[in-house]
């Protein structure tokens, strides 16, 4: 069986038929970290979508005030069409994040204790750091560190 991990791939797809386990730990962190990916993109591309519309309001606010020869008519056609782009990428962006927190949702609910699941939400869907991890949780840096690679190892895929 292939051991490669498609960031589009359904969790139930990443299991062997024989219930085995097809990832290694690399792989499954790989597989949980693209939660944390993908919403960094849909911020980044929200903040870009605002940068153009701060331009277009600019653009359109100088336009309505001053004569400009035909040539701005095409730069404010740009600016428009650079956000529709942007918003499309947006949306797509945001649809991905909903299968991704499916996905990542499924296998990290899969764990029967409790304390590993929430380990994981935390890393992988709320993103928060070991340190912070730790403290939240009220055990060592360590001992974090453990109950990581112990959910890792109980993740059955």
């Amino acid at each position: 069986m292939q051991r490669t991990l498609l960031g589009n791939q359904k969790f139930d797809q990443l299991f062997s038929e024989d219930g085995g386990t097809i990832l290694n730990s690399q792989e499954k962190k790989k597989f949980l970290q693209q939660y944390c990916t993908a919403e960094q993109e849909e911020q980044r591309l929200d903040r870009e979508i605002q940068r153009w519309k701060s331009r277009v309001q600019r653009t359109d606010f100088d336009y309505h005030t001053l004569q400009f020869p035909a040539s701005h008519d095409s730069t404010l056609e740009y600016a428009v069409q650079q956000i529709k782009n942007m918003t499309i990428q947006l949306i797509l962006q945001r649809s991905k994040l909903v299968a991704l927190r499916q996905s990542i949702g499924a296998a990290i609910n899969s764990l029967s204790d409790s304390r590993l699941r929430e380990l994981l939400r935390l890393r992988y869907i709320e993103g928060m750091t070991w340190e912070a991890i730790s403290e939240y949780m009220n055990y060592s840096y360590m001992q974090i560190n453990r109950l990581h690679n112990k959910a890792l190892t109980e993740l059955n895929m």
